[in-house]
């Protein structure tokens, strides 16, 4: 069994998987509105959420420096 880790931004611990669209899930913070990887299956969604970084939720690039 999988547990789904909490929020990465604001440490809640109840975070949703919902389907954003048929055939396709993410785990979301209903207290921030942070949204994990959108996948194609919930188990997916899950394991991407819990292995994500704050820069990779956010899809943050950050410039290169010269």
């Amino acid at each position: 069994m999988i547990t789904v880790d909490q929020c990465p931004f604001c440490s809640h611990a109840d975070v949703e998987i919902n389907e954003v669209s048929p055939y396709e899930y993410a785990v979301d913070c209903p207290e921030c509105r942070a949204i994990g990887p959108i996948c194609s299956d919930i188990m997916q969604a899950i394991a991407a959420w819990n292995k994500a970084t704050r820069l990779e939720l956010l899809d943050f690039e950050i410039p290169a420096t010269t």
